[in-house]
């Protein structure tokens, strides 16, 4: 009974072992591939336009003006259209589930809940009386 817990430690650990090296040789090929220089499909540097050609792999269809693509170094050969940037703080404030919650669940906060319905929701559903009194929108 000992020698098979034994034997199924060590397969367990071999396991892991052989995972760890394969990803460990999936980063060295991503290293080890060759250079390349991000840039949009119009641009590489500001003022400086470049016709290149695109690797078989590339589906032209998918490329359009302002989208980002990785340039081989030596060749300038568009091998890869890369995702859209995304400014980090952006990203931060886009809400991913919209909330649920309704004003009545939550206890204690009348004053601050009026105060977020006349700043935020007025703004909103009624700018006119905002205009109509003169007042900037709150952002």
């Amino acid at each position: 009974m000992e020698k098979r817990q034994n034997v199924l430690r060590l397969q367990a650990q071999r396991d892991e072992l052989n995972s760890r090296v394969r990803m460990l040789r999936e980063e060295l090929q991503q290293l080890n591939e060759q250079e390349s220089y991000v840039a949009e499909a119009s641009k590489i540097h500001p003022g400086e336009k470049y016709v290149v050609d695109v690797d078989e792999g590339i589906d032209v269809q998918s490329i359009s003006a302002d989208c980002r693509v990785a340039l081989r170094a030596d060749n300038y050969v568009l091998h890869k259209v890369l995702p859209n940037k995304v400014d980090p703080l952006v990203s931060l404030m886009m809400i991913e589930k919209v909330p649920d919650a309704t004003y009545e669940m939550i206890g204690g906060l009348d004053k601050q809940i009026k105060e977020i319905k006349e700043v935020i929701e007025l703004s909103v559903k009624h700018p006119e009386l905002f205009e109509a009194l003169g007042i900037a929108q709150p952002k």
